[in-house]
């Protein structure tokens, strides 16, 4: 499995959506709720939307200098997809040590460019994943991965680490 940086990869709604509201000065507040102080999208609540058609996108957005809502990210990324349905901060283990771990070694590689640690893309959980299994993959990437910089100052890694996928329910009842 190869991981590059998602600041030198395409990789969906997080940044697109979190970064198109860009950055800007630095705020007092940064605890990352709705309507709370930011610099970037990193800094504020990742938020999880379900469609009407089933899909659930998620972003997180810094909007002149404010954490976004869930209803003004998701409202218009559901708008084709059967509408909003509902909203939730999507789930992480972006505070768990492995997630520490990881960011940390970003940071130790040095790299010319060294993009931050985007914990709710590299520490969210998809919707199939669990978190225990997360953290083991967040580890094992650490533990073993190949980390390196790349040619444009960001940084890639690629592993064999198992996946964080969980097993699913069968639907026996």
């Amino acid at each position: 499995m190869l991981r590059v940086a998602p600041y030198t990869a395409i990789f969906g709604l997080i940044v697109g959506v979190g970064s198109a509201f860009g950055s800007g000065c630095s705020s007092d507040d940064d605890s990352g709720a709705s309507g709370t102080g930011c610099r970037t999208s990193d800094d504020c609540v990742h938020w999880e939307c379900v469609c009407g058609d089933g899909t659930t996108p998620s972003a997180g957005g810094c909007i002149f200098n404010r954490c976004a809502e869930a209803s003004e990210l998701c409202g218009g990324m559901c708008e084709k997809s059967g509408g909003l349905v509902g909203t939730h901060e999507k789930p992480s283990v972006k505070d768990a040590p492995e997630c520490d771990a990881f960011c940390a070694k970003i940071a130790s590689l040095g790299c010319r460019d060294e993009p931050r640690c985007d914990r709710y893309f590299w520490c969210g959980l998809d919707s199939d994943e669990c978190a225990d299994k997360k953290r083991a993959h967040l580890k094992c990437e650490v533990e073993t991965g190949d980390w390196q910089c790349t040619e444009t100052g960001g940084w890639s890694m690629s592993s064999s680490c198992p996946s964080a996928t969980c097993a699913s329910d069968a639907g026996s009842d």
